[in-house]
């Protein structure tokens, strides 16, 4: 089955003054995405029979946030000229995509324990886990109450939200409850695996490597506990197909691009990101 296709927009609704969610119907059959895979976007045909926009002319990577009913949704941030192309589509432009792209993150297995981390528009990568593993913790930081989308996700079993100026949920940094939950867990219940699956800014992932790696993490066994964190990480990219090599990350393997070994990493990986 091939991943380069045509898709129809369905819908297209502001979510707020920089968020908007792009509902896409593939007009072919395409493979299923998985949390943490993403498609790259490019206008294409753009209005069925009017002449085909390639203006920019290279597709811009953007994560899936949930696959239902045979439609592709992408929740996506207004961030410069293409974004704001695509926040104007109506219902019946066509747009061109390839993917699913990249790996996903790993299956999470019986008995351990799922905490999903994001980190604001950091949502839409690890959104699609929420509805795979329903027993899952989700802490969601934001910087304010107007950068927060629960209306927008599955039903979720244990909800932490954070913001930057206390205006949803407790005020501070969503990684130091995260902390806090991990080490009220370990006191008082008998070891296991806690799996954290994060998406996040540049910060967020830096600060992860420091916590939860096997090598110098605090985090990383605790009482009995152990704790494998891998995040998605978000880079530029010209192709989508580790040609441009423009999405390169620093890792203890040397190398590596995003759309080919990426964009879900170990902490363990990117340790040299966080030193």
């Amino acid at each position: 089955m091939i991943r380069q296709f045509s898709a129809e927009v369905t819908s297209n609704v502001r979510l707020s003054d920089g968020v908007f969610m792009l509902v896409l119907s593939p007009m072919s059959e395409v493979l299923r995405p998985c949390a943490g895979q993403f498609y790259m976007v490019g206008q294409g045909c753009g209005i069925p029979g009017k002449k085909p926009l390639f203006d920019p002319l290279l597709k811009r990577p953007f994560s899936c946030m949930d696959y239902n009913d045979g439609l592709l949704h992408f929740m996506i941030k207004l961030r410069g000229r293409f974004t704001a192309i695509l926040g104007n589509c109506t219902p019946g432009t066509v747009l061109e995509l390839i993917g699913p792209i990249g790996n996903a993150f790993p299956a999470v297995g019986a008995g351990e324990r799922l905490i999903v981390v994001a980190g604001g528009i950091g949502i839409a990568s690890v959104a699609m886990l929420l509805r795979d593993y329903p027993e899952a913790t989700l802490f969601y930081g934001v910087r304010s109450a107007n950068d927060l989308f629960v209306d927008q996700l599955p039903p979720v079993a244990r909800l932490h939200v954070t913001s930057d100026d206390g205006s949803a949920g407790d005020k501070g940094n969503v990684l130091e409850h995260l902390r806090q939950y991990i080490a009220s867990i370990v006191e008082t219940t008998e070891g296991g695996v806690i799996k954290v699956y994060a998406c996040g800014p540049y910060a967020m992932t830096e600060q992860l490597c420091r916590m939860f790696a096997s090598k110098g993490g605090d985090l990383c066994k605790v009482n009995g506990w152990t704790v494998e964190a891998f995040v998605s990480v978000e880079e530029r990219m010209a192709c989508g197909v580790a040609a441009c090599l423009g999405c390169t990350v620093s890792t203890v393997n040397g190398y590596r691009l995003v759309c080919k070994d990426g964009p879900v990493f170990s902490v363990n990986d990117l340790i040299p990101v966080a030193t």
